[in-house]
């Protein structure tokens, strides 16, 4: 047996502990008497009602007090045990709320739980507040369904004075002038303004030149305005040349050219119709953001504007190019319907205001050239069946611009193969292509539109 050299060897003392402790043997030495370890274990036997080895050992260590005794519970106080996570919680209630239990939820519960119904919610002693009331509303947009005549007479106001009727709009599109030949119809329809919606031909330039050419000055005063359409940026001049001489043609016609911009008219009764006007290229998110890139990625080698149009020298333009000009535009159509909207009701013009010279009474009409809403766009239309890019590439969701504050009265587009009229919201949209003038993969067979003369859109 071999034998441990003294001055490794130490004595071990046994450690009497409370019960419910358990530790190993002790060595004897700075362990052992630390102060640390006997105020524990004195601590630790005066809760459980015993005195340790260790406060035996050494009499100077503190008295430490004991825990005070758990009281029964007054009468009428039920005690009701919770287990939450291995430990027991009490929790005191009036007897008279008491409830019987039920077993917990869940695999291998062993607890109870009470159910109770919520208490009732106090008497307010003012009404709750509901939704804020309805804002100030605006005449609507009186728009009939033929294509002659005008919308009746309105309500007389509480002043006496008469509602003025509305005015009537003769709205194109997609004339295409340079594919096929094109008259406008002699003598021309009665309106107060002309609406042109984009895609009179090739070049703004043009477009604008052919439209003055035939109309000979037969208008009169009434207004003409405006937008340019995809098809008017194909030529070789880059896109902001192109508008920039198309802009100073049109102040010398006579003519109102808007892309991004805001003419108002005036009825002939003291009220104004203001016309937002925008190209409003598409975002490609018809189907969804997630599809969009998808979309995006087909146009690039399929779209006939990234062949046909200049963004500037050298560069052509591309699908991310239209959706960074659709952002825009259409953070200028939402900034103008809420100029429009903020000033007719009563309110002052601002510095951050797009359009001023708002009174009460106008209202808003959107001239685009892409449609703001797939219902713009036939539930038989063939280019359904197509590639998803091909209905991207005509449309954009701009539907809850036409829910909200603001909605405009009317929206007018063109780039679509066949006509639509209908709803959204508190807008009318109407888009009058000319009929068989659309070429693509979405045409119609039989090459129906819409007529081509005058719609009637009274404001």
């Amino acid at each position: 047996m071999t034998k441990i050299p003294p001055n490794l060897a130490r004595p071990v003392v046994p450690r009497r502990l409370p019960r419910g402790l358990c530790a190993g043997p002790v060595p004897e030495g700075r362990d052992a008497a630390s102060p640390r370890r006997l105020a524990a274990d004195a601590a630790a036997a005066s809760a459980l009602g015993t005195v340790g080895t260790a406060r035996a050992s050494n009499p100077e260590a503190p008295e430490f007090p004991r825990p005070a005794p758990v009281l029964p519970p007054p009468d009428g106080v039920a005690i009701q045990a919770l287990r939450r996570r291995g430990g027991l919680v009490r929790r005191s209630r009036p007897a008279a709320e008491a409830v019987p239990r039920v077993r917990e939820r869940g695999r291998g519960s062993l607890g109870t739980s009470p159910l109770t119904a919520p208490p009732p919610a106090p008497a307010l002693e003012t009404p709750p507040r509901g939704r804020p009331g309805p804002l100030p509303a605006r005449p609507p947009l009186p728009v009939g369904p033929g294509h002659a005549g005008r919308a009746p007479e309105t309500a007389r106001g509480p002043g006496g004075g008469g509602t003025p009727a509305g005015m009537r709009l003769w709205i194109l599109s997609d004339l295409r002038v340079d594919r096929a030949p094109y008259e406008l119809p002699h003598p021309l329809p009665e309106f107060d303004a002309l609406l042109v919606a984009g895609d009179v031909c090739t070049g703004i330039e043009a477009a604008l030149a052919w439209l003055a050419r035939a109309l000979d000055g037969r208008q009169g005063s009434r207004p003409v305005v405006m937008v340019p359409g995809n098809a008017e940026y194909w030529s070789d001049v880059p896109m902001v040349e192109a508008l920039a001489r198309g802009r100073a043609l049109a102040r010398e016609l006579g003519l109102h050219l808007l892309s991004d911009a805001c003419v108002r008219l005036d009825d002939g009764h003291g009220r104004g119709v203001h016309v937002v006007g925008a190209t409003l290229w598409t975002d490609w998110a018809l189907h969804g953001p997630a599809r969009a890139r998808l979309a995006r990625g087909y146009a690039r080698h399929h779209w006939p504007d990234a062949r046909r149009i200049r963004l500037r020298a050298g560069r052509d333009w591309s699908p991310p190019d239209a959706a960074g000009a659709h952002a825009r535009s259409r953070a200028y159509l939402e900034d103008a319907l809420g100029s429009i909207a903020y000033q007719e009701v009563g309110f002052r013009a601002t510095a951050t205001s797009v359009v001023t010279g708002v009174a009460r009474g106008d209202r808003a009409v959107v001239l685009t050239h892409h449609a703001p809403s797939r219902r713009s766009l036939a539930a038989d239309w063939p280019g359904w069946l197509g590639d998803e890019w091909v209905a991207a590439a005509l449309v954009s969701d701009l539907e809850p611009l036409m829910s909200g504050w603001g909605a405009p009265s009317l929206w007018v587009h063109g780039h679509v193969p066949s006509r639509a009229d209908y709803r959204l919201g508190r807008t009318r949209v109407v888009a009058n292509p000319t009929p068989g003038r659309y070429r693509g993969p979405s045409a119609r067979p039989d090459g129906r539109g819409c007529h081509a003369g005058p719609t009637r859109a009274p404001t």
